[in-house]
């Protein structure tokens, strides 16, 4: 993480003038934001100065342990865990990361054929 973050930590446009730029476009009034793989509460987080200013927000994560950081120092909803599995009537999982008409592997997926 902390390689990733020397990489990308320094904006094009310097530092200071970014958050600059994203005030001027967003302007003053609070709003809300949702931030999906929000990882690290502050380090490369594109809504932690949002949330400082008093916007309000949702973060998803699903590592577990980034979204433990998360809560203890973000005031934000925060959603962790896999995506939800959709389920039909016949108990068929639709899963996202296979085709529906192969089985996935989860417990109770029933492919019919």
């Amino acid at each position: 993480m902390r390689i990733m973050a020397s990489l990308f930590a320094r904006s094009v446009l310097g530092d200071a003038k970014e958050p600059e730029l994203i005030g001027e476009f967003l302007g003053a009034a609070a709003g809300i934001f949702v931030e999906v793989g929000a990882n690290d509460p502050v380090l490369l987080s594109q809504t932690y100065r949002r949330e400082q200013l008093g916007w309000n927000g949702i973060l998803i994560e699903p590592l577990r342990e980034c979204a433990d950081k998360l809560r203890a120092a973000r005031r934000a909803r925060i959603y962790e865990g896999p995506p939800a599995r959709r389920r039909t009537r016949a108990g068929n999982c639709r899963c996202w990361s296979r085709a529906p008409s192969r089985p996935c592997g989860h417990p109770r997926s029933r492919i019919r054929a």
